[in-house]
């Protein structure tokens, strides 16, 4: 039997590392956190680092970019294309041949887009907002005071109204 520890308020997922994101009504929770979140990255070409906003003197636009899903991804499925939009309000499809070449200009910085594997973990269950009527309800294997940890680090994916953790 589920225990309820909360209802979730708001619930954001951000497809590419270190640019905004989009709320969803709905996604599923992997042991790594939501589905699709974090799927993508942005590889500096230079150095094969990924481009992180924790270096604004490096990456100083990253914030000025959003990603979205134009279609759900789902656990065991090909990881769905991601829609970036530009600064500029211009938008683009991880698929057009020419990706990391306008990205590249954007950012004055030699980039490729590359997906990640753990955002594809199998093992998932089900997390819903509010506004779908969904509650926080456990955590595949039981919640525990580490998970408890975990679940408040990625506040900003998961906005809560209330947790409580055994």
């Amino acid at each position: 039997m589920a225990t309820e520890l909360g209802t979730i308020a708001s619930l954001w997922r951000y497809p590419v590392k270190s640019m905004r994101g989009e709320e969803v009504p709905a996604a599923a929770l992997t042991e790594y956190g939501l589905l699709g979140d974090r799927a993508y990255a942005l590889i500096d070409s230079t150095d094969g680092k990924v481009a992180t906003a924790k270096n604004p003197g490096k990456w100083p636009t990253l914030f000025a970019f959003r990603a979205t899903f134009p279609d759900q991804p789902n656990s065991g499925a090909a990881l769905p294309a991601v829609r970036i939009t530009l600064p500029d309000g211009s938008t683009l499809s991880s698929t057009a041949g020419d990706c990391h070449q306008i990205l590249s200009r954007a950012l004055n910085r030699e980039v490729t887009l590359a997906a990640a594997e753990r955002g594809r973990s199998p093992r998932s269950s089900a997390c819903r907002s509010r506004s779908s009527g969904g509650r926080i309800v456990g955590w595949p294997g039981g919640w525990s005071r580490s998970l408890a940890a975990r679940a408040r680090r990625v506040a900003a994916t998961a906005l809560s109204d209330t947790l409580n953790p055994a």
